[in-house]
């Protein structure tokens, strides 16, 4: 025992020896911090909402690193080597009567507001690699030579104006598409879902950059001002939906889950992780109690909106057709029933909750379109809805008799569909960057457009 224990204490030394001389040499020296894996992320997610270039408060751009190092009204965000000195840190601690930073957020952990003060001290330098350069630093519209694919689209409720995605911006246009009205430019590269507001105040864009982060806009778009910008995640988002009463918004996500976000300031409200893949659509009851969400993992789900709890799964009833990888989801107006499609072509209508029961449950399958279903929209009244794809063709259909109203033949796959308020016409574009406007019930083309101004040539009318 005691050789024993004289061996342990000899190693003990040892060990202690050499840990003297290992931290001698700086070999257990701090680790250099990375501006791009470590401290970008940080501002995207938590900065960024506020300081880009639509909506610039306090002269402070933060979308790229030189905006970052060039500071904002009241100078540079930090001086190299010295992080006591720094503007940015003293904002993250609220120290030194400089208001803390985010504005109306609680204070960063420690350990980020640690990163920062490390990364300064070690010269604050950019270690981001070439291709994530592609960083938006101006509020100027993007210039087009040639259209681009249009990925969402819908009319205000008002029946003023038809907003269209385009490349990082949301085009308003006329309804009977003969003129631009405006351009909302934003930081997201591709856009997933435009949706107004319930009282038609508030235009919501969703999407994001891949790989990179996922933004919600919420654009004051009659006085074309960006009201506020939600970075939830890390990737592009997808099939946002408003409550009922407009406070909520809900949505899905690259990493399996589903969100829902408070209208007024941006926080989250709900997380749902029931999901085994990417979530591409969602919609709330009219109750605001239970969120519906869908998913390429070939289920659709339903879940408290207060607790996140798991009410059960919405049900086809049907041998002849299993579930399908889906893609999309909207609600119908006005009432608790959900329009879903995805791979197989076919648009499926669901109740959205059973009283009392685990879920929902199939209405009506409607005809089949001629590939895989990439948008779905409902009508201002509910009675109509529409769906379209990668078979070069749309579907309207009569929303309680599953009769086709209308099929529309296209040259490109639909991305995109949207019901005039009055229900008379149609608006549907895809990959070839073109709006079409078609009469209903008649199915007829009044109207095709580029929504995007073209280099050299003005948009046509």
């Amino acid at each position: 025992m005691q050789r024993m224990t004289l061996a342990f204490r000899n190693s003990s030394l040892f060990f202690f020896s050499v840990t003297l001389c290992l931290c001698g040499s700086n070999v257990f020296a701090q680790e250099t911090v990375s501006f791009h894996r470590e401290i970008r992320p940080i501002l995207q997610q938590k900065c960024q909402g506020c300081h880009q270039p639509a909506k610039l408060k306090g002269d402070l751009l933060l979308t790229s690193y030189e905006g970052f190092v060039k500071g904002g009204a009241s100078g540079g965000s930090f001086v190299a080597g010295k992080p006591e000195e720094s503007t940015v840190v003293k904002h993250l601690k609220g120290a030194d009567d400089h208001s803390l930073m985010p504005e109306g957020e609680a204070k960063l952990p420690d350990a980020q507001i640690a990163l920062f003060e490390t990364w300064i001290k070690q010269g604050a330098k950019d270690d981001t690699p070439e291709e994530f350069k592609r960083t938006l630093v101006t509020k100027e519209p993007p210039t087009y030579k040639k259209p681009a694919a249009v990925t969402a689209m819908a009319f205000s409720p008002d029946g003023t104006s038809l907003a269209v995605a385009g490349y990082r911006e949301v085009l308003l246009h006329k309804p009977d598409g003969t003129g631009l009205q405006a351009r909302l430019v934003g930081l997201s590269e591709r856009i997933e879902s435009i949706v107004f507001s319930p009282d038609g105040n508030t235009l919501l864009v969703a999407g994001g950059s891949a790989g990179r982060f996922g933004e919600l806009q919420f654009w004051d778009w009659k006085k074309e001002k960006l009201a506020r910008s939600v970075m939830p995640s890390f990737d592009t988002v997808y099939g946002a939906a408003f409550s009922e009463d407009g406070k909520r918004v809900g949505f899905g996500c690259a990493d399996n889950s589903a969100r829902i976000v408070d209208v007024n300031n941006g926080k989250q409200l709900l997380r749902v992780d029931h999901h085994l893949d990417w979530v591409f659509g969602t919609a709330i009851t009219l109750n605001g109690k239970s969120i519906i969400t869908a998913s390429r993992d070939k289920t659709l789900k339903l879940c408290e909106t207060d607790s996140g709890a798991l009410i059960g799964a919405l049900t086809t009833l049907d041998p002849t057709q299993p579930s399908t990888s889906f893609r999309c989801l909207v609600r119908r107006p006005k009432a608790d029933q959900v329009l879903a499609g995805g791979e197989d072509g076919l648009p499926r209508l669901y109740t959205g909750a059973v009283a009392g029961g685990a879920g929902g449950s199939l209405v009506r399958t409607f005809e089949k379109i001629g590939g895989r279903i990439e948008a779905l929209a409902f009508s201002a009244d509910g009675k109509t809805i529409a769906a379209g794809g990668a078979g070069n063709s749309a579907k309207v259909y009569g929303t309680d008799d599953a009769k086709v109203i209308a099929n529309l033949t296209l040259p490109c796959s639909v991305f995109a569909l949207a019901f005039a308020p009055d229900g008379k016409h149609i608006a549907v574009a895809g990959l070839d960057g073109k709006v079409r406007l078609f009469t209903l019930p008649e199915g007829k083309m009044a109207r095709e457009f580029v929504p995007v101004p073209l280099t050299g040539a003005p948009p046509k009318p």
